[in-house]
């Protein structure tokens, strides 16, 4: 009887420790996690989030540090960016690194940032079949996804030199993030870290459409000025012309007139005078549009500066990121009177 209970207890050591050895990545995150003496800025974070119990446990374990520039540059250097970290993070070492952006109008792209990280910390616990799973289903969801959408694409474009394991680990975090609609095997996925993706894609789409709303504002008003400077000089060209015609036959009028020609025609007298008085009115609604449409563009071209300039203080908050090239035409582009 005795030796049947040991047997049994042997049995059970041997059993506990297989299921140790099989479960020691969670054994650990579950320890880590326990242990993490997290920041109030992550504290906050990591309940903006809304994760799973899961979520929460890979995130504190990834033991995630938010700070300003130079913190962040120390953390995240020598990490290949368009393998191992987004734009305002980095995944290394196992650990979470965000730069803390502080601007009001991107607020919500430190928390979009922490998911996106958080996806390459669950990615890296997984084994490689599983990863090699993941993959073709990201794959077959993005193909899906991109007869629609020509952006994603694009933003996946930086990642095409990866080699498949590194691609599918940046797929993953950005469908994650950033796509709405997903299939619903990758949304169960998904579940098991967040309990409300939406809310962090919609987060994402509200930051990122200051980007949009600055390209398609920009864009409008270049194209408005181009359209607006060629009618000036166009105009302008006129103006000169006809005011120089108007002067040249002003001068032969009072010739004529000097020399008594209309003593007896005053009708023709009348009728040049008539001529003339008209053209002036004219050239006079002429230059007045002028002035009212270079006013017009010499503003139009000061907001285009202004959106230059939000781009470089957006590039400066962001760190790392690039902003939206804006190109505002050189000074010698403005319009004289």
């Amino acid at each position: 009887m005795k030796r049947c209970i040991a047997v049994i207890i042997s049995l059970l050591i041997v059993l506990l420790l297989a299921f140790a050895f099989m479960n020691r990545g969670v054994i650990k995150d579950h320890f880590v996690a326990s242990t993490f003496d997290a920041s109030p800025e992550i504290e906050r974070l990591t309940e903006s989030l809304d994760l799973t119990p899961t979520g929460e446990r890979i995130f504190l374990a990834s033991e995630p540090a938010i700070g300003g520039a130079e913190h962040f540059t120390a953390w995240c250097s020598g990490v290949n960016h368009s393998e191992e970290s987004h734009v305002l993070g980095c995944f290394k070492r196992n650990n979470i690194f965000l730069f803390n952006v502080t601007d009001p109008r991107l607020e919500g792209i430190v928390e979009v940032t922490a998911a996106h990280e958080l996806l390459h910390a669950v990615f890296a616990r997984m084994t490689p079949a599983e990863q090699e799973a993941l993959a073709k289903e990201l794959r077959a969801e993005y193909d899906r996804l991109v007869t629609d959408s020509p952006e994603l694409a694009e933003r996946m474009q930086v990642y095409e030199s990866l080699s498949p394991t590194a691609y599918a680990n940046e797929l993953f975090a950005v469908l994650g993030t950033e796509e709405l609609s997903l299939s619903k095997k990758l949304e169960a996925r998904y579940a098991n870290w967040f309990n409300n993706r939406v809310d962090i894609v919609d987060v994402h789409e509200q930051v990122f459409s200051v980007f949009i709303d600055l390209r398609a504002r920009a864009a409008s008003l270049s194209e408005e000025l181009t359209t607006l400077k060629a009618s000036i000089e166009k105009r302008s060209d006129e103006y000169t012309a006809s005011v120089a015609a108007y002067n040249s036959e002003t001068a032969e009028f009072k010739d004529r007139n000097e020399r008594f020609e209309f003593s007896n025609n005053v009708a023709e007298f009348d009728e040049i005078r008539w001529h003339l008085l008209d053209w002036h009115a004219d050239l006079e609604d002429q230059l007045a549009s002028l002035r009212t449409d270079t006013d017009r563009y010499n503003e139009l071209r000061d907001e285009l500066e202004g959106l230059k300039q939000i781009g470089a203080e957006l590039d400066a908050s962001m760190n790392s990121m690039p902003a939206p090239i804006i190109e505002a035409p050189e000074p010698s582009d403005q319009v004289e009177e």
